[in-house]
């Protein structure tokens, strides 16, 4: 079985050609429903296709790119509110099971 592209999740888009005259991509091309709690779901299912494509070809950076392009964008409504929320989840549960360093005496 072929492995999705972890640059063509749903919510991105290839944007106008650049300065170079290279099409470019955009990480983060949504649109509000106009209903908050639909939006806030949407999110949810953002980042765990997010998610699962960073874990799968390992490329946490993508969050930078995603998180860059969400800025440029402008907006922060019920979307970004649920993706951040799921993966503030995904962070806060790693650092709960990592093991924790020895503390040094006192």
């Amino acid at each position: 079985m072929k492995k999705p592209n972890p640059l063509s999740l749903s919510f991105m888009r290839d944007a106008p050609a650049g300065k170079r005259g290279k099409t470019e991509r955009n990480f983060w091309t949504v649109a509000s429903s106009g209903d908050y709690a639909a939006d806030v779901e949407t999110g949810f299912r953002y980042a765990q296709e997010a998610l699962a494509a960073m874990r799968e070809h390992r490329m946490p950076v993508m969050l930078n790119w995603i998180v860059r392009d969400m800025i440029a964008a402008g907006q922060f409504g019920g979307i970004e509110v649920g993706f951040l929320e799921v993966i503030g989840q995904a962070a806060t549960h790693s650092l709960a099971h990592r093991p924790q360093p020895a503390q040094p005496p006192n």
